[in-house]
Order: structure tokens, then sequence, then C-alpha cells
């Protein structure tokens, strides 16, 4: 087995690239796409602010209606959230803090690596140049939907690649997903409030700790060390673990 994993979610945490996507825009060109393959406009409205969960719902509603449109209908929807992330990518900024971040979690030994809703296409763009993109192991982003965050697959994959053992790993995000992913992948959730999520919602969901900014992230886990995962209460008359359905919330966002 090999060292621990840094694990760090992108947009919101490290940089910020929501405020420069349309994601107006974004959502009614992907129900104009939608719609065009088959799918009934009272179905595209229904999930019109459901997040993520229009994704979601649209991949689910194409394999059980559309099953020949289905794979081909996806690989548009990505595509066409790629062009709305990248459309303005010289705008975006890295929060204070993120590279000495990364790099003191690189000298330590770790493996570090990017967890993100993001296409990789999108990160190699905004990583050209940055020394960030020197100090990161790998990057897991956008898939097809059900392997995307809230599910653990993401992590997961990360953590097989590169032999990492979920004791002693841990995620660091903005959003409530986030939290859900790092749980239901057994790795320590921590959380940082440069998001939209506030720190109530992310210690609900299950991270360890949550900090104000990147500078305290680092000084935290110089001064405490990595913290082992925290494990929620489980149901009133259930046993083990408490259960949650892995679902995404808020307004779309490649979190």
């Amino acid at each position: 087995m090999g060292a621990p994993a840094a694990m760090l979610d992108f947009d919101g945490t490290l940089a910020d690239l929501f405020s420069k996507v349309d994601w107006s825009g974004l959502l009614d060109a992907l129900g104009e796409l939608y719609q065009q393959g088959g799918v009934p406009a009272p179905v595209v409205a229904e999930h019109r602010h459901g997040g993520w969960g229009l994704l979601y719902a649209m991949y689910a509603y194409t394999l059980d209606h559309l099953p020949d449109q289905a794979a081909l209908l996806q690989e548009q929807a990505h595509e066409l959230i790629h062009r709305y992330e990248v459309a303005r990518w010289k705008e975006v900024r890295f929060y204070n803090g993120a590279t000495d971040l990364v790099a003191s979690l690189r000298h330590r030994g770790l493996r570090v690596g990017i967890i993100t809703n993001n296409t990789g296409q999108t990160m190699s763009m905004l990583l050209a140049g940055h020394r960030i993109g020197t100090l990161v192991d790998g990057i897991i982003g956008r898939r097809e939907p059900t392997r995307m965050k809230p599910y653990p697959h993401q992590i997961e994959e990360f953590l097989a690649r590169f032999s990492c053992p979920p004791e002693g790993s841990f995620y660091l995000g903005d959003s409530v997903v986030d939290m859900q992913a790092a749980d239901s992948a057994k790795v320590a959730a921590l959380g940082v409030v440069t998001g939209r999520a506030t720190a109530e919602e992310l210690l609900s969901a299950g991270a360890v700790w949550v900090s104000p900014n990147l500078r305290d992230v680092q000084r935290r886990l110089q001064r405490e060390g990595i913290p082992p995962r925290r494990i929620l209460d489980p149901p009133s008359g259930g046993g083990g673990e408490r259960e949650r359905p892995l679902e995404a919330v808020g307004p779309l966002r490649a979190t």
C-alpha cells in the first residue's frame, strides 16, 4: 500500500470558476439539446432547476426511454458543459494560499489529486503553466453522472490508481456533495467555506472540521495532522453507519 492521499475539489475550493460560467445560458442550452434528442419538454422543465440533478435525471430518462440515444446525448451534454466552463477560462483566479497548500501536501509525501465534476479538458486548460499543475499526481474529472460526486467513484479511482489507503487520506471541498463523496469513499471529509455552502451545512454533511480559507487549512493540517474520518451517527434504532441518499443539491455547478 502506498502513501495516503490528499485530494481536493477544484471549483469553489482552489479557484473561482463558478462566477465565470453563464449557468442560466447553459441550462437553456442543455434543455434544448435534450428536447432535440427526444426528451419531452415537460420532463426537461421538471428538472430545469435541479442542479446536477438535470444531468442525472436526463441520463436516467434516456436510458429508460431513449436507449439508442442515451450515450450520444450524454456525450453531447458533457461537451456542451465543457464549452461553457472554459468560455472565460483566462479570467479564472486561484484563491489565496492554493499553491502553498498544494505544495505543502506534496512536501509531506502525500499523493495529491484533484477530484472534480469539471472535465479533465477543463482542468488541463486551467492548470497549464500554473505551478499547481506540476504538483498534483493526478486529476479525476467528470464522466457519466453515476460516477460523479456525490458518488464515491472518483475518489475511489484515485486511491486505487496510486494504491493509497483510505485510512489517513482526506478530501477537501466546499460543497455538501464533496462531503458526501468523501464519506461514501470512507476518507476524512474536510470543509472550507470558500464556496457556497456554510460551515453548518458542511459539518452536517460529514466534515470533520471546516476552515474559513486555504491558509487556515494549511496551518491546521500542519498543527494537527490529518484527522481520522468522522463516522456519522446512524439513524435511531438502526445499527452501523448512517446511510444518506446520494443526490446533488443547489444550482448546477461544477463542484
